[in-house]
Order: structure tokens, then C-alpha cells, then sequence
């Protein structure tokens, strides 16, 4: 896969109807999305960008750093149609994040929250009066399963802010090449973990679906250590962490 565009790997994605993506957070709280499904995540918020954010090619739209199977499909998107991922608000088209408090003072067009439950089907927080918010969960479910938009990036089109479009890509197919042979032949998940804000973040989320492994990715905000949750799902999804490459 070279020639590996965001479109390309989409295209790859759903096609797959084995798991992609599994998300844990509280107890009994588990989500798999397989390749088809992360993908109908994906366009719909690609067509949401585009459609009620206006984001176009270059528009820099801040994300959270909390990973979140959400958070994935939007930056996923995010890419998908050409926008950067930054770390701050300073001139973006659109910043995203799970709590007003996020957004105080944010220097964007507009401001979008993000419902942190699995499956919740709007913004379940409160919201102050004077912000004036997008919620993601309850308008992203009215777009387009496919994406349809004539926004697409170039190879040099900034994905992150020090990394394009090229740059990622073959990053992520350089250590898809390695992942095999760093893991059991058994393994059939990797775990990621980390600043979703972080090139190296994403990059390790596309390697692992090009090498045809699941992600799985536990909600940085419950603790899985101490509980021996963690070891657990590792022995449940046949999963190690996401191996030193």
C-alpha cells in the first residue's frame, strides 16, 4: 500500500467486517466497531466537517487529547477531508471537546462537544447559557454514510502541524511492515494509548489496521491497572500493548 491515501485506507477499512476498533470504559461498557462500521463513523463525520462546520482543505480543527473511539472517527474525518490537527484553538475552524471547560476562551469558528459515554446519543453534561456549542453526538448521526465531498487533501497537505499527509502515511505503512514480526502469531489486537494531539498517536492507530489488527483503546480516565481489568481484556481480545518499533 504505497500509495496509501486516507481515502485509499477508508476504502481498505470497510471492507473488513472483522473488528477494527474496541473501546472499554466503565465496567460492562465495551464497544467493536468493525472496519465497515468505523468507517460509516468516519464519513458521517467527514460530511458533518464539511456540511455544519464548513471545515475545508488546511482549516485547522483542534481535538481533545483524550483518546475515545469518537475522537479517532474524528480525526480520522478530520484528515479525510483536509483539515490539520492542532493542539490549540488560535484560529481553527472548529474545536472539539468533552467539557465546556475545554472550550473557555477557545479561538475557533465554532465549538463542538463530545459526549464521553460509549453510546450516548447527545451531549449529557451542562452546558453554560453562553456557550454557544455543537453537539456532536446528536447532529453527526444525521449525515451521509458515505462521503461525498469534494474536499480532499494533497500528499503535502498538513495533517498534523510538523507532518503531512505523505509524511503519515508512510510512517504508518513502515511500521505496519514491522508489526508482525514484533508480535505473537496469536496476537490479533494491539492496544494504543497516549496524546491523540501526537502524530505518533494516529500513526500507530492506521499501522495496526493496515497490518490487519484490531485497536483496542481503554478509556484513559478509569483505572484497568489496579483492577486487573487490563490484563483481562488483553487475555479476552487476544491483545498486547502496541510493541516499541
Amino acid at each position: 500500500m504505497s500509495s496509501l491515501s486516507v481515502s485509499r485506507f477508508l476504502e481498505t477499512l470497510k471492507k473488513r467486517q472483522s473488528p477494527s476498533l474496541i473501546w472499554y470504559s466503565a465496567p460492562g461498557e465495551r464497544v467493536e466497531l468493525s472496519g465497515r462500521v468505523f468507517d460509516n463513523w468516519v464519513a458521517k463525520t467527514a460530511n458533518f466537517l464539511v456540511e455544519e462546520l464548513d471545515v475545508e482543505v488546511e482549516d485547522s480543527v483542534m481535538l481533545p487529547p483524550q483518546l475515545h473511539w469518537r475522537t479517532l472517527a474524528i480525526a480520522v474525518a478530520g484528515l479525510q477531508v483536509g483539515a490539520t490537527i492542532v493542539q490549540h484553538a488560535e484560529d481553527a475552524r472548529a474545536a472539539f471537546a468533552f467539557s465546556p471547560e475545554d472550550l473557555d476562551g477557545a479561538d475557533a469558528e465554532y465549538a463542538v462537544l463530545i459526549e464521553r459515554s460509549a453510546l450516548g446519543m447527545r451531549y449529557m453534561g451542562e452546558v453554560p447559557a453562553s456557550l454557544d456549542a455543537v453537539d456532536y453526538a446528536a447532529e453527526v448521526r444525521s449525515f451521509a454514510d458515505v462521503y461525498m465531498g469534494f474536499n480532499h487533501p494533497e500528499t503535502t497537505t498538513p495533517a498534523f502541524e510538523s507532518l503531512s499527509h505523505a509524511e503519515i502515511l508512510h510512517a504508518a505503512n513502515n511500521l505496519a511492515e514491522k508489526l508482525p514480526q514484533a508480535l505473537p502469531s496469536a496476537i490479533q489486537a494491539v492496544e494504543i494509548s497516549g496524546d491523540l494531539t501526537h502524530p505518533s498517536t494516529l500513526t500507530q492507530f492506521f499501522a495496526a489496521q493496515i497490518a490487519g489488527y484490531a485497536t483496542v483503546v481503554l478509556d484513559p480516565e478509569i483505572d484497568f491497572e489496579s483492577t486487573g481489568r487490563r490484563d483481562k481484556i488483553f487475555s479476552d481480545e487476544k491483545a498486547l500493548p502496541y510493541p516499541s518499533l
